[in-house]
């Protein structure tokens, strides 16, 4: 029992360091598209929509900073509360601006 319990264990610490890199790689490929495509993201009508996109993505991720991860992770804990303030108004922020990108021309 205890054999398969660590396997259980490593098996899910392979699965978040992947799954934390994944998503790393997809915040760094949409600031790549940001930088390099930023006025089609504002005028062309395809790089509005996927300017909706980027807001529906960064809102769901705001709306799990709050509602979905535990609060036992940085509450009571200064470096951690810092933190989760600092990216909650970083994912409030490319909320914004995406939102605002999309509405731009309207």
């Amino acid at each position: 029992m205890g054999k398969r319990v660590n396997v259980i264990v490593a098996d899910y610490k392979t699965n978040s360091i992947r799954s934390h890199f994944f998503f790393a790689f997809m915040v760094l490929l949409m600031g790549l598209l940001c930088l390099s495509y930023s006025h089609e993201l504002v005028y062309d009508p395809f790089g509005r929509v996927i300017s909706l996109g980027l807001f529906g993505f960064w809102l769901m991720r705001l709306v799990f900073q709050f509602f979905v991860y535990s609060r036992k992770v940085w509450r009571g804990k200064k470096f951690e509360t810092v933190m989760h303030i600092v990216f909650a108004i970083t994912w409030m922020y490319f909320t914004c601006v995406f939102l605002i990108s999309y509405m731009y021309l309207m």
